[in-house]
């Protein structure tokens, strides 16, 4: 046994006498940090979801669900305010902070009838490639509900419907949710030309 711990004893000494070698050990806890914080999320994203006379809109609650329980790299969390949420991206605990107005449903709707205003309030603390690619986790969060705007502001146009009929809403909003596309639209395969299933959306223009 002394014979082996000897061997070994020799075998290891002379990897501490390189300094690369001695430099590589004091990094592995480094690299033990980093990695920690990267299972927790590549980037901190505050989202704040504004209510409106106390109540949170039906919109803004389904696009925080999507947002705070989707599949993702990203650590969102909520923030109280807009106000908290500047603070926090000062003080570099957020890298961006994400603002659901009070009023997004009207603004979707008004968006999906041709006028140009804004959506979301995004605030960055630094203009990244992840940065820029988180966007598209955003994005995907609000398709549902401005794909279903675009689709009654169409046909009530079209076919001369009236848009604050309940009735005509109801209908419009049936038949909108009967549509069921199933399959992908983009197909991922690895290096050796197998099919991969799951795919982070956040990766995928990588």
């Amino acid at each position: 046994m002394r014979q082996i711990l000897r061997w070994e004893f020799l075998l290891v000494k002379r990897f501490f006498r390189k300094k690369s070698f001695l430099f590589l050990c004091l990094l592995l806890p480094l690299l033990g940090f980093f990695l920690r914080l990267g299972s927790r999320g590549i980037l901190r994203i505050g989202l704040v979801a504004e209510e409106k006379e106390g109540q949170l809109p039906e919109v803004n609650r389904r696009v925080a669900d999507r947002l705070l329980t989707g599949d993702t790299v990203l650590r969102i969390e909520k923030v109280p305010d807009e106000r908290r949420a500047r603070e926090q991206l000062r003080d570099g605990r957020l890298d961006a902070a994400w603002i659901l107005p009070s009023d997004l449903e009207a603004r979707i709707e008004k968006r999906a009838g041709g006028k140009n205003i804004p959506l979301v309030t995004v605030l960055e603390r630094e203009d990244s490639a992840v940065v820029l690619l988180s966007r598209e986790v955003l994005y995907r969060a609000l398709y549902p509900e401005i794909s279903e705007s675009v689709y009654r502001s169409f046909l009530t146009e079209k076919f001369s419907l009236q848009p604050d009929s309940p009735t005509v809403r109801q209908e419009l909003d049936t038949r909108y949710a009967a549509v069921k596309i199933d399959g992908e639209l983009i197909s991922y395969e690895n290096a050796a030309g197998q099919t991969v299933r799951r795919q982070s959306y956040l990766r995928s223009p990588l």
